[in-house]
């Protein structure tokens, strides 16, 4: 199921980059909250962090885009986690040019742990390959601004295991 899932994600990432053409670009950031699932919950809280990206339109509908993130979860059970996703992603606007997208991300998470016990502090961070998908609205605000929020189920896979949260961003992108 895991590779099925990484191939869909990979297709969805790469489609239209065969008829590439000369698009538009775009510069954008914005807030992101997170919510933990699964064992991932049990040792962190709510997350709130912040990303950067740059997206180079390939045609009307199809956009990538390659971003920089950093999200800090809630400490919890004396655990506090952190995670710093490099993400390319392709980006599928239903109506054209804006409005509603679908999108599917790959990239590098690095994930940080460090748990207090007794006064003492242990920490670990690890790097892995990470895949999300969803989707989101947007839509032009001002001249060259335009308001992006969406949500989307982000997963990070380890040898140990993985983590899963969903992510909710808002943020604008301003046209180059």
């Amino acid at each position: 199921m895991k590779k099925l899932f990484i191939t869909l994600a990979v297709a969805l990432c790469l489609v239209g980059t065969a008829s590439a053409q000369q698009g538009a670009m775009a510069v954008g950031g914005g807030l992101n909250l997170g919510l933990p699932l699964g064992d991932f919950a049990n040792g962190a809280g709510f997350g709130f962090g912040f990303q950067g990206r740059f997206q180079y339109g390939l045609t009307d509908q199809v956009a990538l885009a390659a971003s920089l993130g950093y999200i800090s979860f809630a400490e919890k059970n004396t655990v506090s986690q952190s995670a710093l996703p490099i993400l390319v992603s392709g980006r599928f606007y239903f109506m054209g040019d804006g409005g509603v997208y679908g999108q599917a991300d790959l990239g590098l998470t690095s994930v940080s742990a460090s748990v207090d016990v007794f006064g003492f502090s242990v920490s670990s961070s690890s790097t892995n390959f990470s895949l999300g998908f969803g989707g989101g609205y947007e839509t032009k605000i001002a001249d060259r601004l335009y308001l992006d929020a969406g949500a989307g189920y982000n997963i990070v896979l380890a040898s140990g295991g993985s983590i899963s949260y969903i992510n909710f961003k808002a943020g604008v992108n301003y046209a180059l």
